[in-house]
């Protein structure tokens, strides 16, 4: 990495004390291009699908090389703060806030890691095939989670 940039290996190691560092400061900072405007889920997966595809590169050296948590950290976040705000606009009279967060993390959690294997298998597929494969894979999945009985709905 040093080579390739340039740089001495001192002012690398100035900066991060490892690769490691240096993805955590990648998707510290890297948002989804979309992700604020998507007003559905299936919105999110195609936006989702769309970066995995133009990104897949880094995305599969990062998960396969021990920083997939960094990586999966960084779906979870990106697809709860996005699906939080739908959630609560399409479940605000049927459930509580607290059931709205816990829902959506279920979902979050699903999605952010479907979505890190996809990233870091070998086979790249199309966004269109991830898409198709995802939608299927998890439509009605919010309607299942808000429907289970152990959520309350409020009144």
């Amino acid at each position: 990495l040093c080579e390739y940039c340039k740089i001495p290996r001192q002012t690398f190691y100035y900066h991060f004390s490892d690769i490691y560092d240096v993805l955590s400061s990648i998707y510290l900072s890297e948002s989804i291009p979309g992700m604020d405007e998507a007003e559905e889920w299936n919105q999110i997966v195609k936006i989702m699908c769309d970066y995995i595809s133009k990104n897949k590169s880094i995305l599969y050296k990062a998960l396969t090389s021990g920083a997939d948590n960094v990586v999966l950290s960084f779906f979870y976040d990106s697809i709860y703060l996005r699906g939080y705000e739908i959630n609560s606009k399409l479940y605000a009279l049927r459930l509580t806030k607290a059931d709205i967060r816990e829902v959506t993390r279920l979902i979050a959690d699903i999605y952010s890691r479907e979505f890190a294997r996809l990233a870091s298998s070998k086979k790249l597929l199309r966004k269109e095939e991830m898409y198709l494969k995802l939608n299927t894979t998890f439509n009605g999945l919010v309607e299942l989670l808000v429907s289970n009985r152990r959520f309350k709905v409020s009144h």
